[in-house]
């Protein structure tokens, strides 16, 4: 393709347009071949059909606002492990793969933060060139005074 873009750049993120999509063009083409080109599962196109689209249990509703809470609260820096042990701490029954479906379906994802590194400069020094400069001036000043 030019450009580089996949056909999943060019498909809506909201998958109701894509089953209605797939319900506009079953006429012309195999139901199971408009899913697999729009990425979406047979499955889930026949429950929304039925009007049984995916939604959370009010106690998983709970569950993902437990989450989201300790995510926001440790600055999106905890990731899936860390949120699980805190929750467990907390006194909450809730496993790993729990918690990352629930990040899943919040849109949450842990950053990295550049890790912490110390300045090594010596900063003391009295002079205006580094310490290497300083050894070599050493060395030059002993072959000089130890001369023919």
């Amino acid at each position: 393709m030019p450009g580089g873009r996949t056909v999943e750049y060019f498909q809506s993120s909201d998958l109701t347009q894509r089953y209605d999509l797939i319900q506009n063009l079953t006429n012309e083409f195999a139901v199971e071949t408009l899913c697999q080109v729009l990425g979406v599962s047979r499955t889930a196109y026949y429950r929304y059909q039925r009007g049984q689209t995916y939604q959370l249990t009010p106690k998983k509703e709970a569950n993902k606002a437990l989450v989201e809470r300790v995510f926001r609260e440790h600055k999106r820096r905890y990731g899936s492990r860390r949120i699980v042990s805190q929750l467990q701490d907390e006194g909450h029954q809730l496993g790993r793969q729990q918690v990352r479906t629930l990040m899943k379906v919040a849109d949450l994802q842990s950053i990295q933060p550049k890790s912490f590194v110390p300045r090594t400069t010596d900063s003391t020094h009295n002079k205006g060139y580094c310490g290497a400069a300083r050894a070599a001036e050493s060395i030059v000043g002993l072959a000089v005074s130890n001369g023919p």
